[in-house]
């Protein structure tokens, strides 16, 4: 009898872990084809503020900022290893799932956050 049960331990045991693995397995958000994970979505819309607000300060005619930000932007993308075509596809993705972008923006603001903080207790030159 106790053999029995330890068979039937082992198999419960093993059903129980293929089950607990498949629900691992998708729990993961399965995403479109180049559609970035949330936390890509992050650190590329930090970068993008960040260019952003590099170039605005700069005093340029709207003509020289165009070339600049044109410029920046492709450096950008080459940085994420993307293209203008998959981000704007990103943008898509993400607009239709308004919680999802909320979500984005608010960590997004967060690292701006915490980054202006740590730039304004640098000691300056």
């Amino acid at each position: 009898m106790t053999m029995l049960n330890g068979r039937i331990m082992k198999k419960l045991c093993r059903i129980l872990f293929i089950v607990f693995a498949l629900c691992l397995l998708s729990c993961k958000q399965n995403l479109p084809p180049d559609i970035w994970e949330k936390e890509k979505m992050i650190e590329f819309l930090v970068d993008a503020q960040l260019l952003e607000a590099k170039v605005s300060i700069v005093d340029l005619s709207r003509k020289q900022s165009d070339s600049l930000y044109t410029r920046y932007y492709e450096e950008l993308f080459a940085y994420h290893n993307t293209t203008q075509e998959i981000w704007k596809k990103n943008i898509e993705y993400y607009r239709d799932k308004p919680e999802e972008m909320d979500d984005i923006y608010k960590e997004v603001i967060s690292r701006l956050t915490l980054l202006e903080s740590i730039n304004q207790h640098e000691p300056k030159e």
